[in-house]
């Protein structure tokens, strides 16, 4: 499952025709400045470092801390508050 919101998109690591590195370096690739969010169920995913260093893209294991995800995204987003 992926979607936008607003001027983010999040997405899973793993899908079936393209990585999430690969969907990270397309969205760089393309000009885009769009805080990425990947949310995985497995705690150790093997793409989890590769997203990190990818500029602008964020890796969360499920269960989703909300509180840690919001704060992030606010942070992300330049959101006071």
């Amino acid at each position: 499952m992926h979607f936008m919101l607003g001027q983010t998109l999040k997405t899973r690591p793993s899908m079936p025709h393209l990585s999430g590195p690969e969907l990270g370096h397309c969205i760089r690739e393309m000009g885009l400045n769009v805080p990425t969010y990947f949310v995985s169920g497995h705690s150790e995913c093997e793409y989890a470092e590769q997203i990190k260093e990818i500029g602008g893209c964020r890796y969360f294991t499920k269960p989703l801390n909300t509180a840690l995800f919001l704060q992030t995204l606010r942070t992300d987003l330049g959101i006071k508050g």
